[in-house]
This record gives structure tokens, sequence and C-alpha cells, in this order.
């Protein structure tokens, strides 16, 4: 069984704000099929964070990022040392900084150490399935069109799946699904800020609930 995992949206958990300076949107022409095209350059990395909100720090961040290969999760140390210990595969982690300069003394002696975890799982929707395909594909570019706007449910391709505990969506890499394991070990560990969704409901993430 799979699902969608993401982070916590409550008022009682701190998020990440991000400086967007750390890439640049260069747009071309298509000389092919004429379609404008947008490819993201990276200046710098990692990109600039700091943390707004509640007054709690969750085990779990999330972060939109233009690059496939960065696409990831941010977790604390106690969520990273529980994933290590039960043998959860599918990222590379490296320790990243997060200013909260909102921080008094005594919640500085709680905040965790946070990682970057690289996703490198992957799996992909079955679009047959979901009677969903892409049209007027650009072998230059890359571009394409979708048959119809609206997603609605989603159906995994299982045959894609590399066999990893955490992974990342082809053609959506900043939306994470995770196995059955990787939602026991967050309940046994007592991780806060996860939240999960069905992997019929990879596109509607307000039916997602948190997972303890």
């Amino acid at each position: 069984m799979f699902y969608c995992l993401s982070s916590h949206s409550s008022n009682r958990y701190k998020y990440v704000l991000m400086d967007y300076s750390f890439f640049r949107i260069n747009t071309c022409q298509c000389k092919t099929c004429g379609r404008e095209v947008k490819q993201c350059q990276l200046e710098y990395w990692p990109p600039k964070m700091i943390l707004e909100g509640g007054k709690r720090y969750p085990d779990c961040l999330s972060v939109s990022i233009p690059f496939d290969d960065k696409c990831g999760l941010i977790v604390s140390e106690k969520a990273l040392e529980a994933f290590k210990t039960e043998n959860i595969s599918g990222y590379i982690a490296e320790p990243i900084e997060i200013n909260d300069d909102k921080v008094n003394d005594e919640v500085a002696a709680e905040k965790p150490q946070y990682y970057y975890l690289y996703v490198n799982g992957i799996i992909s929707l079955d679009y047959g399935a979901m009677h969903y395909k892409k049209k007027n594909y650009c072998s230059d570019c890359g571009s394409y069109n979708w048959s119809r706007q609206k997603i609605g449910e989603s159906v995994l391709d299982h045959s894609s799946w590399n066999q990893c505990d955490i992974c990342k969506l082809i053609d959506y890499p900043n939306i994470f699904i995770c196995t059955q394991k990787v939602i026991d070990v967050i309940k046994k560990h007592n991780l806060k800020g996860f939240v999960k969704g069905k992997e019929s409901d990879v596109f509607l993430p307000l039916k997602a609930e948190k997972v303890c």
C-alpha cells in the first residue's frame, strides 16, 4: 500500500519560508513547436530558509523545488535517526541550516537540527488507467499538453516503482509517495508534522490527514 506524504499545515507548527533567488527562469521559444519554454537555472544551493508560524517544531517540513534532482523533504534529526534505525530507503540526507529569527533562548534549546532528504525513490502514475495521456509532444523541447485539465483520482503504476520506501512522483517530483512501512515508523517513533493521503488522492491534498 502506498500513501502521499507531506507536512502538516497546522498553525501550531512552524513552516519554511524560502528565498527563491537561488534560481532564475530563462524563457525562449521553441523553433519546432513555437511554444514558450521556461528553463530554471540554479544560482546557488542550498537556498536560504527561515522558520515562521507557530511555536512547535515539527519533524517534517515541506518545500517546493523546481529542479527534479533536488526535490526532497526536510526532516528533524529525530525523524532521520528513526528512518535509519528502521532501514527506510529512498533518500540521501544532508544537514541544512534553517534560521528562526523569532526564537528566544527558551525555545532555542528545543530547535532540532534539520536535514534535507534528497529523494531518489521513484514511482509513476498509471496514465492509461487514469484515461489521461500526453498529446502534441515536441521531441525538441519536451513540451506537451495533457488530454484534459482535471485529473481527479490518481492511480499509481506499481511496475514503475524502484522498491524504495520514499519516492518522488515522476512528472510531479515535488509530490512524495511512501510505503506502509514509513507510516508505521512515523507512528512508532511519534514523529510530528507528517500528513498522509491515499494513493488515489495524490492531487487532492485537502483529503490528507495527520499520521500521529
